[in-house]
């Protein structure tokens, strides 16, 4: 009899036990179905607020292109526009290409959230043939500042877009007095000026003119019209390109210059066809301008660097001169 109790006991003892294996699996196998099921919502709403923000990053970059034109469409030496101000903390990136004709701007944009991660990358980066933007590679920022120059070499090529955030400050060391008068005629915001170095603030931007000291970040010298980048890297300006050392980058500022004198050749050979026609009406009138034309666009669609500046001043300035000189009959 005490061997049959045992042995029931045992009986109800396994069948206790299976059924606490059956219930401890049961409900293993829930949490594990739950947290796949949980683990695709959250990547698929990760996902999907990911796929979101590269089509509001794209559209954001689209709307930033239509608000710069209005700084594009002055006549006077420069123009400044009101800050353009995003909803959100945002990174608007400036790249450059020499593809095609007159190479491409390239304008892209990403915008930070508090939701998954702060960065992404930018959406699809909007291209336009004629605009011409110097700035850093990454302008990071809720506001950015924007202001234009026309570029004349020596009749207008392109309208200069030089744009900084808010969080960007540029500390100019003895510029040139026309310099300094136009960015206060203009307004515009975080630049300092001092007559010396150690008066900068610590995270601005050091742009040294007529001197080269090692705290320098740029170096500009009227002498030879050059920019000396932090660095190393040597560039030319001419004119308003000026504004480019103080704010844009040696591989973009490059890549513009370039994308400027494709775009001088091109209208060299513009001018040139008004120049016979004009020939033919009017007694030959800026028929000597001719030949001067068409060796200033062969020589400046070859430009490989802003060196091309440089190279070609002299006949810039010779064509400025002749044109000038017609009275009835000018090219531009």
């Amino acid at each position: 009899m005490i061997t049959g109790q045992k042995q029931n006991d045992n009986d109800e003892g396994k069948m206790k036990n299976k059924r606490g294996f059956e219930f401890s699996f049961g409900w293993m196998f829930a949490l594990i179905i739950g947290a796949v099921i949980l683990f695709l919502a959250i990547y698929a709403t990760v996902k999907l607020i990911g796929t979101e923000r590269d089509v509001q990053s794209t559209e954001v970059a689209k709307q930033l292109g239509i608000l710069l034109i209005p700084a594009e469409t002055g006549f006077g030496e420069g123009k400044s526009i009101p800050s353009i101000k995003f909803a959100t903390e945002t990174r608007v990136y400036n790249n450059c290409t020499l593809k095609g004709v007159f190479g491409e701007q390239l304008i892209s944009v990403a915008t930070s959230s508090s939701l998954g991660k702060k960065w992404t990358a930018p959406g699809i980066a909007s291209n336009y043939p004629n605009k011409y933007i110097f700035s850093s590679s990454i302008i990071e920022g809720d506001e950015i500042n924007v202001f234009s120059k026309p570029f004349n070499f020596p009749y207008k090529t392109g309208e200069l877009l030089f744009i900084w955030s808010n969080k960007e400050h540029f500390c100019l060391i003895n510029p040139p007095s026309e310099i300094e008068k136009e960015i206060e005629s203009l307004g515009l915001k975080n630049i300092n000026f001092t007559q010396q170095i150690t008066e900068c603030k610590e995270k601005s931007r050091k742009i040294c003119f007529y001197s080269s000291l090692p705290e320098c970040d740029v170096v500009v010298s009227s002498n030879d019209m050059s920019i000396r980048w932090k660095g190393g890297q040597t560039s030319f300006y001419d004119g308003s390109l000026i504004y480019g050392a103080i704010f844009s980058e040696p591989k973009l500022y490059e890549c513009q210059v370039q994308r400027l004198m494709k775009r001088t050749s091109e209208l060299a050979y513009i001018y040139l066809g008004k120049s016979s026609i004009l020939s033919a009406r009017a007694g030959g009138c800026s028929q000597g301008l001719q030949a001067y034309l068409s060796d200033y666009g062969k020589k400046t669609a070859n430009a490989t660097s802003s060196y091309a500046l440089r190279e070609n001043r002299f006949a810039n300035e010779e064509l400025k001169r002749m044109n000038d000189g017609l009275q009835a009959c000018k090219l531009w």
